[in-house]
């Protein structure tokens, strides 16, 4: 069975995580920000967005969570295959962990608007 080279994939293995770490704090930073505005006694269509952002941010935050659970457990799962085989892992693994790159540029990008919109929505008030 062809295997790949697994030097490089914990290193990116730290950076996704990482990743999603900051992305967190960020969030964590602008739920801060929206229950400040929020405590302004906003108008009836400021508390709708209030309202918007608070589920989006709870939903990108379970998200992020569920991703970098998933990517530890894969590589807790994993790490002792991956010494077995003199640090070579399957060209499956490797399709596994390509999928997690995508789920992590993927969530990056959704987060990046999300917070475009949300910089966008403070701006305005």
């Amino acid at each position: 069975m062809p295997t790949v080279s697994t030097k490089n994939l914990g290193i990116e293995h730290t950076e996704w995580v990482e990743k999603l770490r900051s992305l967190k704090d960020s969030l964590l930073n602008y739920k801060n920000q929206l229950t400040e505005i929020a405590g302004k006694q906003p108008s009836k269509e400021l508390a709708q967005s209030i309202e918007h952002f608070q589920n989006q941010f709870i939903v990108q935050d379970e998200k992020i969570s569920e991703l970098k659970h998933d990517i530890k457990r894969h590589l807790k799962t994993n790490a002792a295959e991956m010494e077995l085989t003199a640090q070579d892992i399957s060209i499956e693994e490797l399709n596994l962990y390509s999928q997690f790159k995508g789920k992590v540029l993927g969530e990056e990008k959704i987060f990046g608007e999300l917070q475009a919109e949300f910089e966008a929505f403070v701006a305005k008030i």
